[in-house]
């Protein structure tokens, strides 16, 4: 839609919610990774336990797994839709 006004703004607006809303989802699913493997703020380097290693590892390997399945169902989606063909510009 053409309205005459510059739009400039609003994709820079755009570009930053987008990206906060990425960081912080970042930061929520860290915390809540680690939560669930039971690891709390105040522990220090070399007092972890070897179980709860393993279980970051595992909630890891699953978290991942996730997203790749998640990305790959998205894209099998859009490559079912028909390809938009390009407009061609009106012959002179």
């Amino acid at each position: 839609m053409k309205t005459g006004r510059p739009s400039e703004g609003v994709l820079v607006s755009a570009d930053d919610i987008v990206k906060k809303s990425i960081a912080g989802f970042g930061v929520f699913s860290v915390d809540a990774i680690l939560s669930i493997v039971g690891l709390s703020e105040n522990v220090r380097p070399g007092t972890i336990s070897q179980r709860s290693l393993d279980e970051l590892g595992l909630v890891y390997i699953i978290a991942i797994y996730i997203a790749a399945m998640l990305s790959l169902a998205a894209f099998r989606r859009r490559r079912s839709e028909p390809p938009t063909q390009p407009r061609r510009a009106a012959s002179r």
